[in-house]
């Protein structure tokens, strides 16, 4: 290159006046250097390009590395969607679960504490046998049923069961009890109760004095001779375990207990 530009430089002094001979001799003198400021330039250019392509290459790679853990990323936020998913679907399926749970806790209880305020009032209307102590026991069993705590409600329930049971032994027995009979608030006589079942209770006095049964407003004398010699008959009967001798007994009506 550098001869071409020598031979043209030559051949337009050949054409030129003759001052311009000095010009060319002068741009001759200069054109190694500038031809080696061309090659140092060319140099850096071609440096300058090797690193270019040095950097793309690096650049490629990590958008390449960057797009494998994109992917990755994307697997793996997919992976996550689904698990979200399913774990959604149960957390709705557990909570359908405890909401059906719930609702059966909730029929369960008002069933059982509707039992519990009949089997109440059917005590506070009945014969004052026990009475203080089996409304207390109901009381129990009615202040863990009503509990939100699902442990206390099946313990309430377990305790009104057994208080049933209890409840339905007394109904089925028949018994007689040393007490003191409650003819007034102002009247109590030392005597003898005879329990049949829940239903009636009669009484007679330690001196045989009075005969009569128990009815909501308290203990009643019976006046009619031949209904008190049934029942001064019927505590003989007992008292030698013969129970036919209940049968004759009239049973007193009581509109307050409910009737199954």
């Amino acid at each position: 290159m550098q001869i071409i530009l020598i031979g043209i430089l030559i051949l337009g002094s050949f054409m030129s006046p003759k001052p311009v001979l000095g010009q060319v001799k002068t741009v001759a003198s200069q054109i190694p250097i500038r031809v080696e400021n061309i090659q140092e330039l060319r140099e850096k250019y071609l440096a300058a390009l090797d690193q270019y392509e040095n950097e793309r290459a690096k650049l490629e790679a990590e958008v390449a590395k960057l797009g494998k853990t994109l992917e990755g990323i994307i697997d793996e936020v997919a992976g996550l969607e689904v698990s979200a998913q399913a774990q959604r679907k149960e957390i709705l399926e557990r909570q359908a679960v405890s909401s059906r749970h719930a609702a059966n806790i909730s029929r369960i209880r008002d069933a059982a504490l509707t039992q519990l305020f009949r089997t109440r009032r059917n005590i506070e209307a009945g014969i004052p046998f026990g009475q203080a102590a089996r409304l207390n026991e109901l009381s129990d069993a009615e202040r863990k049923l009503k509990s939100d705590d699902p442990s206390w409600l099946a313990d309430g329930i377990n305790r009104y069961f057994i208080f049933h049971r209890k409840e339905f032994r007394l109904a089925r027995s028949t018994e007689i009890l040393s007490d003191v009979v409650g003819l007034s608030e102002s009247r109590q006589l030392p005597g003898y109760l005879l329990r049949f079942g829940l239903v009636a209770q009669w009484f007679v006095t330690e001196d045989g004095t009075w005969v009569g049964r128990f009815n909501p407003n308290g203990h009643e004398n019976i006046s009619e001779t031949a209904e008190a010699a049934k029942v001064l008959e019927a505590f003989a009967v007992l008292r030698r375990r013969r129970m036919p001798g209940l049968v004759s007994l009239v049973l007193p009506v009581n509109s307050r207990i409910d009737q199954d």
